[in-house]
């Protein structure tokens, strides 16, 4: 009698369990499929799958939702929740109004419907396909309906390629935001313009570069002074952005201050097709060979100069050299220290040390006069960068001068050199060369 009692107590609690488990109804839409009208929209979607499962007897729905996510891709809110829920047990029936809206891979669908949901006892319903797990002649045409999904999102994708390589070929920008420094012109939404707050911050980048700074240091320089990264600035706009946002709204990364200062957007003009994916089911960009990018020059206002952009590429070039050939020398004196203590220990013959570390002696003679030009070539830019920011607060300081006296002369000229005059084509020609104070001569168009 208690052996039945218990018996009839697990027996109850394991049915209690079982009509305890959520009726999940799963929605998906993604920016495609609002092309195609209401009928997919995530209101009619709940509307069929609400219906279905109270005229079924289905209780303790809940619905799980991903609104604007493509059906390639698994990685959804709604979607992980749902396999959460099913992975812990809480989970009995899954409903969906047809096959797509579960997803368009038919190896990653398979998975779900042939393997997982079927372990873990939960029930899967596809309304408009005529699907019930429940009934094993229903799923027999289950993968052939993940095939053609699949073609369908494969399809999708090649055609959105060919507008995509059309819009990039005319030189309409085609990335969602434009690099940080600009703003999208609300008069025309391909057309880029300045966003002078950003803009100055690059200005800065740029000047910090060719002061002799790399990038970690000019991180930690923006950091300082609590400049907003590039994703909490778009936020502060109002202008969505996929990249979160950190803790630290002024936690500036080396990575994105070697972004800008390799950028040529910055010079006015526009770059299509640097990056490309494998797969159309690929969220990973390939950074393409630069020889395949497209460039339309002259699209936008510029907020470098190309005098100022190639002078803090070189400098950069030059720094990573200097940096390279410090610790190789660091390394050859290491190597140098072993050989020696191998030498006195008889691991290796004289000869064969005398040999080795003449070679590594050579080595190291070379990049000594290499440092040796890498930090007069780094040395001359920073003094170059130096000289042309006194010209310019020099200039700024007269931006209203109505007559030249001397005080102003000797402010802006160093000398003036007077050269012979000469005949040519039947007149006399005299070249003047003028050195400004801080820049020296300044090669003017004829």
């Amino acid at each position: 009698m208690n052996r039945q009692s218990t018996f009839s107590t697990i027996r109850k609690s394991t049915l209690a369990f079982e009509e305890a488990k959520i009726t999940a109804l799963y929605c998906r839409l993604s920016r495609d499929d609002e092309l195609a009208g209401d009928s997919n929209s995530i209101v009619n979607q709940k509307a069929i799958l609400k219906k279905y499962a109270e005229d079924n007897g289905f209780r303790n729905i809940e619905f799980y939702v991903d609104d604007g996510v493509s059906g390639t891709t698994f990685d959804r809110p709604g979607f992980n929740r749902m396999i959460a829920d099913v992975e812990s047990g809480r989970i009995g029936t899954i409903i969906i109004k047809d096959m797509s809206r579960f997803g368009r891979d038919y190896l990653k669908v398979g998975y779900y419907t042939e393997i997982m949901f079927p372990e873990a006892d939960v029930r899967f319903i596809a309304i408009n396909n005529g699907i019930d797990s429940a009934n094993q002649a229903d799923s027999d045409f289950t993968p052939f309906l993940n095939i053609i999904n699949e073609w369908y999102a494969k399809d999708t994708s090649k055609k959105i390629r060919a507008v995509f390589k059309s819009k990039g070929q005319s030189g309409k920008p085609l990335c969602t935001n434009p690099p940080y420094g600009y703003i999208k012109d609300p008069e025309d939404k391909l057309h880029w313009i300045i966003d002078e707050k950003a803009a100055e911050v690059v200005r800065d980048i740029f000047r910090l570069c060719m002061a002799g700074f790399g990038p970690t240091q000019i991180a930690k320089q923006l950091e300082k002074r609590c400049i907003d990264t590039p994703t909490v600035h778009l936020r502060k706009m109002g202008i969505n952005t996929p990249a979160r946002p950190p803790e630290n709204p002024y936690a500036w990364s080396a990575r994105t201050v070697a972004d800008i200062l390799a950028k040529m957007e910055y010079l006015g003009h526009t770059v299509n097709f640097k990056t490309s994916k494998k797969s159309y089911k690929s969220k990973v960009k390939i950074l393409n060979n630069p020889e395949d990018w497209l460039v339309f020059k002259n699209t936008h206002e510029a907020i470098i100069d190309e005098g100022t952009k190639e002078l803090a590429k070189e400098l950069r070039q030059s720094q990573k050299e200097y940096e390279q050939a410090q610790t190789r020398i660091a390394d050859i004196d290491k190597i140098i220290r072993k050989l020696y203590e191998d030498n006195v220990m008889g691991k290796i013959s004289e000869e064969r040390f005398y040999k080795m570390s003449a070679e590594y002696e050579a080595e190291q003679k070379a990049l000594e006069e290499r440092i040796s030009k890498l930090k007069h070539t780094i040395d001359t830019a920073n003094e170059q960068s130096l000289n042309t920011d006194r010209f310019l607060a020099l200039v700024k300081k007269y931006t209203e001068i109505t007559e030249l006296d001397a005080e102003i002369i000797q402010e802006f000229i160093d000398k003036i050199i007077v050269f012979k005059a000469e005949k040519v084509d039947g007149r006399r020609t005299q070249r003047i060369q003028i050195f400004y104070n801080c820049i020296g001569v300044i090669d003017l168009p004829n």
